[in-house]
């Protein structure tokens, strides 16, 4: 299994500014230098913002919860990270996005294996019998 460099960045949507005066948080995956973006539907105001830990500034109540909210995408992120490493053996960052917005590619649905046992189930129907006379 290749080992792959990973990192989560929050950066503030700096170039627009919502009608309320706060601006969108973006997160930016990258994966061996491959880069991703995602909106996180989170917002704050600048003056609130610390670009270098990527979070938010001060004690109020509202900044704790972002913080706390940024930290558990972060978390999401990285299980999605480690779990397609697992399975996968490797990883690329539109994966981690892919299932982070939750856009994964199921090799078998359960529909699909429900429908290929009627199919095999109709072809059968017919056949037991046959075999039965042969013996008797």
């Amino acid at each position: 299994m290749k080992k792959n460099t990973f990192k989560v960045l929050f950066y503030l949507r700096s170039n627009h500014v919502n009608k309320d005066g706060t601006s969108a948080i973006m997160i930016r995956i990258t994966v061996d230098g491959e880069m991703e973006q995602i909106n996180s539907k989170l917002t704050v105001d600048p003056k609130l913002w610390d670009s270098k830990t990527g979070r938010g500034t001060g004690r109020t109540g509202k900044v704790q919860q972002l913080n706390n909210r940024l930290e558990d995408i972060q978390v999401i992120l990285k299980d999605h990270y480690y779990d397609i490493q697992r399975r996968h053996g490797y990883v690329t960052a539109e994966m981690v996005r892919n299932a982070y917005m939750g856009i994964t590619q199921r090799e078998e649905s359960l529909l699909k294996l429900y429908e290929q046992h009627l199919e095999d189930t109709k072809k059968l129907v017919g056949l037991s019998r046959d075999i039965q006379n042969l013996f008797n």
